[in-house]
């Protein structure tokens, strides 16, 4: 969510203004955990002791995130300024969302920018347009058998990115460089499984 933090003239702090990088305008997050209700005490199969031992006792646990993309800039890929730091902006000059499909391959129309030109300025405010939105979801299946008095084995089950779906970070945002707004990777890979298993005496 930090994002790179390119400025364009360090002496003029209102040039440089817009929105904070870890601007994410809707966030939702929320962690739960269930127990399955069969079992001893529970509302189902609760008088079978050999259903209670497969069954009784599993809780499920899921954790969650979900939100808006992040801000970032488009820059010049050539920086005319002559200033020894920052980026060059571009001048906006059509609209960069308008395109017809919006995909991971083209996020935004690159020719809705242009150069300013040479020792100039360009007009783009900082942090203007927002990349791709974010979502994760974790779970956990798990369940304690009391063995013996005071031994106990734990054994869970444990995916991250539950569903195996990616979430990506902003596109290339160079200006110039004759390359498609493309996202070339991830930020989150692919589903990861975990088995866990916990013997106690």
């Amino acid at each position: 969510s930090v994002g790179s933090q390119p400025y364009q003239n360090a002496y003029c702090v209102k040039c440089n203004w817009g929105p904070s990088n870890f601007d994410q305008r809707q966030v939702l997050t929320f962690s739960a955990i269930y127990t399955l209700p069969f079992g001893k005490g529970a509302q189902f199969l609760n008088n079978n002791i050999i259903a209670d031992e497969v069954l009784g006792g599993w809780r499920l646990a899921a954790t969650s995130r979900e939100n808006t993309g992040s801000p970032f800039t488009p820059t010049m890929s050539t920086n005319l300024t002559y200033a020894q730091a920052g980026s060059q902006y571009p001048n906006l000059v059509g609209n960069p969302m308008g395109l017809r499909t919006k995909s991971i391959d083209n996020w935004f129309d690159k020719g809705a920018y242009a150069s300013p030109g040479i020792g100039v300025y360009g007009n783009v405010h900082r942090n203007s347009l927002y990349g791709p939105n974010y979502s994760n979801l974790n779970l956990s299946l798990g369940k304690t058998f009391n063995l013996f008095e005071k031994t106990a084995l734990e054994i869970r089950a444990d995916a991250q990115n539950a569903p195996n779906h990616p979430s990506f970070p902003g596109p290339d945002s160079g200006i110039g460089d004759g390359n498609p707004a493309q996202i070339r990777s991830v930020v989150d890979g692919g589903r990861h499984l975990q088995l866990y298993g916990k013997f106690t005496f």
